[in-house]
């Protein structure tokens, strides 16, 4: 390989620092057509490899390719594993491949550094363009360089391109440098015209093709070639000069023509089969194109040593008897000298061979000539559409939904343009666009495409239709973009059964199977807030419809029917989890493990077992590749963790559930899980103002609640945990806000509703740690009424510990301190061992006859715990003073002077210098409800001051006590 010219200083740098492995972690190549883009970034390649790096290569070429075409010239088929997508195409299933494709990337350079290189992105499919934008994102650090090239300008770099969106994604956070390539100087052009000679050309001629190639490269070295072959410029003695003057070379204007006066030399044969090759593809076999070109294999080998002795095409490495021109200008070149009828013969010859070499092999392929040899002998348009169909059918099964959308646009031009084409094979194309768009999350083209469908399509294959398209629309797009088709589709149902058909009329409702599948796409919720904050209810499925899902032969269909937040009993959800267990498909059985481990830690309390559950689920979800089951796994298993006790491991789950949060597409339901995790372990940890992400928490669950259409079962819960997180963190006004609307929400549900437990609990801690005695008493209220209902309690399963709260928040220590005291046998029962710990914390503040064994016990457990918020307070509060040292102090039960245990607590605590926020915080309690204690203590005692309160603490004795 020759080597570069006037790229040095950009080349050198560049291999310094990769060398010194502190460069940029993208680099972006950018120049005009042959100004040397490719030639620079291979000679950087080749430094790369000698310094122990693993490269891999891939280009683009114009033209109609394969999906991820670039990607698969890189790392080979089975990098994104498309084989493996099947029928389940969907938003996740792309997600799923996304991410396992990312891991193989990384497992692709095992120890060593690794350089993707991808080149000519003005080319590149939309697939390749957008798993650029996934992965660049996700391979950047100290390990890799990802070098992308491509034209500029290029029309490809419009505003809202493919390739302009994937480039503002590239370019937005990693470490970048962007190189821009200029034509060469004038020396440089000498340098170049040198090598390419062989000896020292004439300073004329030099500044002749300077002048004519702007200094472009591959221009020079093309002209410099043609000028020599053609005899125009000839070496004597080591020195080329001319017979004529340098305004009588007749230098060609573009490269194109320099290629088709270098062709003309060529033998007919040669120019037959590079003209084929051209026309068929960016790299080329050559049985094939010598076949298509009624070229003996004999005669074919010849003209390819022909065209490469010529500089004209190269072969590729690894590919066997596989060859592709030189350059992409130079194929252009010789595609615009076949005339347009040879053309149609061309892709005509070549979609036959194709098909007889493997139909279902070069289906996308035969397509794509099929449509390009319209109007040739031979081809009908009955054999076109045929092969778009089934191109369409491949590319959206392997998970190409953007060509199988473009295959799909080509089959409905085909079909209604010629008016040939019944309604029915007008609305399968539709229905192929549909469902492809659908999987993008392409939420306009995929509902337009489905209304189109239904034209031509009878009411039971409409229903169908739209589960199709709404069950993947709705992992993604707002509920008011895709129940209008909902709607229209039981509409079509009551015009073709001839009764009314809605999911709230289940009198009137068919037993139909198709039917119910769009009953249980729309979730049955029931506002009971509505605005400023939204929470829902769930109403439950119309029992027609769960009755036609439970009596389908598929288990898929039977797995609908059971409801993901209907009111089960402890023994309804064990006999769910055998009949789960019998479950064959992965998809439905992780859905039937979900609802299981759930319903167990959710409403039963069942922590261990759910723990158990999730842990399986994890497993399954890791061997599908499903990027949600993973994610909902991880962050459920942080939450049992952290009520088990078991901190570390929780922040790791919350850890893993944010990095895969991040692939999830930006509506997705499941980015509201892991805030609400992050906000119960912070919980359990006891995390104060200025510690941790609390502010961000509360930002996140507050911004969940205030969506109307993502209002649901959890909202409530969401609120509930956002008021303690932000009573821990001294967002006071913010807790109370959260805390009233999510009181309100409680008092409107039934207590058997999904997560009404889990509410009050939340609700009764962050009522504790505000000091709000109104909310203690609306809350103790709704708790007396989930008792006597025998109501699920929740995941922390004891109705003792949200009385024991309420009560201390209310002044009630002695009914607190048994409350508490209830609460810590359950939890030790259960091996809540947070919980427990979190009780002798509570108990500790409380005082009484045992507070100083008390606070002992709790802040070993604390401590070892890791429980660091709950260890600090506790190690900054002086232990209760036991009652019978009081009373020899002459201290009675109730205090001296009337002063509750709380108050004389406050007192120690302000005689010891502390200031009423610093009081607040290791109380873990509000500063305005310390400003009320120390109120009170002024009036019970007469005092005025602090400074008053102070003397009377010391002269008391109560320092002393």
């Amino acid at each position: 390989m020759s080597r570069v010219v006037g790229r040095r200083a950009e080349l050198d740098a560049w291999c310094r620092n990769f060398e010194a492995g502190d460069g940029p972690t993208i680099v972006v190549v950018r120049g005009k057509a042959g100004i040397g883009k490719s030639r620079l970034i291979e000679e950087f390649a080749q430094h790369a490899a000698h310094a122990g790096a693993v490269v891999h290569r891939g280009a683009a070429f114009p033209g109609w390719q394969a999906a991820f075409g670039l990607w698969v010239e890189a790392f080979g088929a089975g990098l994104l594993e498309a084989d493996s997508w099947g029928s389940a195409a969907s938003a996740e299933a792309t997600l799923r491949v996304f991410t396992g494709a990312r891991w193989r990337l990384v497992a692709a350079a095992g120890e060593r550094r690794l350089v993707v290189v991808l080149d000519d992105l003005h080319w590149a499919d939309s697939d390749s363009l957008r798993f650029l934008e996934f992965i660049a994102p996700r391979l950047v650090g100290p390990g890799v360089v990802v070098v992308l090239a491509h034209r500029d300008p290029d029309p490809a770099l419009a505003s809202g391109s493919p390739l302009c969106r994937a480039l503002e994604v590239v370019l937005r956070g990693a470490s970048t440098t962007t190189i821009d390539l200029a034509g060469l100087t004038s020396d440089e052009v000498g340098e170049l015209v040198a090598e390419t000679l062989g000896g020292e050309p004439p300073a004329a001629l030099v500044r002749a093709i300077g002048m004519a190639t702007d200094g472009n490269p591959l221009f020079v070295r093309e002209l410099a070639r043609h000028l020599a072959a053609t005899g125009q410029v000839v070496s004597r003695d080591g020195r080329w000069s001319s017979n004529v003057s340098t305004s009588e070379l007749g230098i060609p204007a573009t490269v194109r023509l320099v290629v088709r006066e270098r062709l003309a030399g060529l033998s007919d044969s040669t120019v037959a089969v590079l003209q084929v090759a051209a026309v068929a593809a960016a790299t080329f076999e050559l049985e094939r194109i010598a076949s298509v070109a009624n070229v003996e294999l004999e005669a074919g080998l010849a003209a390819v040593d022909d065209a490469l002795s010529h500089g004209l095409i190269e072969s590729v490495v690894g590919g066997g008897a596989v060859y592709r021109f030189a350059h992409a200008l130079v194929r252009d070149a010789v595609a615009e000298m076949v005339n347009p009828t040879k053309r149609l013969l061309v892709h005509a010859a070549l979609a036959e061979v194709l098909r007889a070499e493997g139909p279902e092999e070069h289906a996308v392929a035969v397509a794509g000539h099929m449509w390009l040899a319209r109007g040739a002998p031979g081809i009908t348009d009955s054999m076109v559409a045929a092969a778009l169909f089934q191109a369409a059918r491949q590319l959206a099964g392997s998970g190409a939904h953007r060509e199988a959308i473009e295959c799909a646009d080509r089959l409905v031009t085909l079909l209604t343009s010629t008016g040939r084409g019944d309604a029915g094979a007008v609305a399968a194309a539709w229905s192929l666009k549909a469902t492809a768009a659908a999987a993008l999350l392409d939420a306009s083209a995929a509902v337009n495409a489905t209304r189109q469908a239904m034209v031509g399509l009878d009411a039971s294959r409409v229903s169908m239709l739209v589960a199709r398209v709404v069950s993947l629309l709705r992992e993604g797009v707002p509920r008011d973009v895709w129940e209008p088709l909902v709607t229209e589709a039981f509409e079509r149902l009551a015009t073709d059964d001839g009764v009314t058909v809605h999911p709230a009329k289940t009198d009137a409702a068919p037993s139909d199977l198709f039917w119910a599948r769009l009953v249980v796409l729309v979730d049955p919720v029931e506002l009971v807030l509505d605005g400023p904050v939204y929470a829902g209810r769930w109403t439950g499925f119309p029992e027609r419809a769960l009755a036609a899902l439970r009596a389908s032969p598929d288990e898929g269909d039977r797995a609908l029917a059971v409801e993901a937040f209907a009111h089960r009993s402890i023994d309804d959800t064990q006999r769910l989890l055998l009949e789960v267990r019998s479950r064959v498909n992965p998809v439905v059985l992780r859905r039937g493990l979900d609802l299981v481990a759930r319903d167990l830690v959710l409403r039963h309390g069942q922590v261990a077992q759910a723990r158990r559950l999730y842990d399986e689920l994890l497993a399954i979800g890791m061997d599908t590749s499903s990027i949600p089951a993973q994610l909902e796994a991880h962050a459920f298993l942080a939450f049992c963790d952290a009520l088990l006790g078991d901190l570390r491991s929780a922040d790791g789950h919350l850890t893993t559930a944010g990095s895969l949060s991040t692939d999830l597409w930006p509506t997705h339901r499941l980015h509201a899980l892991t805030p609400m995790m992050r906000g119960v372990v912070a919980y359990c940890r006891g995390e104060g103002a200025g510690e941790g992400d609390l502010a961000a928490i509360v930002d996140r669950l507050w911004s969940f609640a205030h969506r109307r259409a993502g209002a649901g079962p959890f909202s409530v819960v969401m609120l509930s945990i956002g008021a303690a997180t932000a009573a821990l963190g001294g967002e006071v006004d913010g807790a109370r806000e959260m805390l009233e609307h999510a009181v309100t929400g409680i008092e409107r549900l039934d207590p058997f509703d999904h997560g009404v437990g889990g509410a009050l609990w939340f609700g009764a801690a962050a009522a504790y740690l505000l000091g709000d005695v109104d909310a203690s008493l609306g809350l103790m209220v709704l708790l007396d009424r989930q008792h006597a209902a025998g109501a699920p309690r929740g995941p922390c399963l004891s109705f003792a510990h949200s009385r024991g709260r309420l009560e201390a928040t209310r002044g009630r220590d002695v009914e607190a301190a048994t409350a508490l005291a209830d609460a810590r046998r359950d939890y030790l029962a259960s091996g809540h061992r947070s919980l427990a710990a979190m009780v002798d914390a509570e108990d500790a503040a409380l005082g009484g006859p045992s507070g100083a064994a008390v606070h002992a016990r709790a802040m070993e457990a604390c401590t070892a715990l890791g429980m660091s918020g709950w260890s600090r307070r506790l190690a900054d509060r002086l232990p209760s003073t036991p009652r019978g040292a009081n009373a020899a102090a002459g201290v009675t039960l109730g205090g001296m002077h009337g002063l509750s245990t709380r108050e004389v607590q406050v007192l120690r605590m302000v005689a010891s210098g502390l200031t009423n926020h610093e009081i607040a915080d290791r109380l873990v309690l509000s500063p305005a409800t310390i400003n009320r204690h120390v109120a009170n203590v002024y009036l019970k005692l007469g005092t005025r001051n602090r400074s008053e309160a102070t003397a009377w603490a010391h002269t008391s004795g109560l320092m002393t006590t």
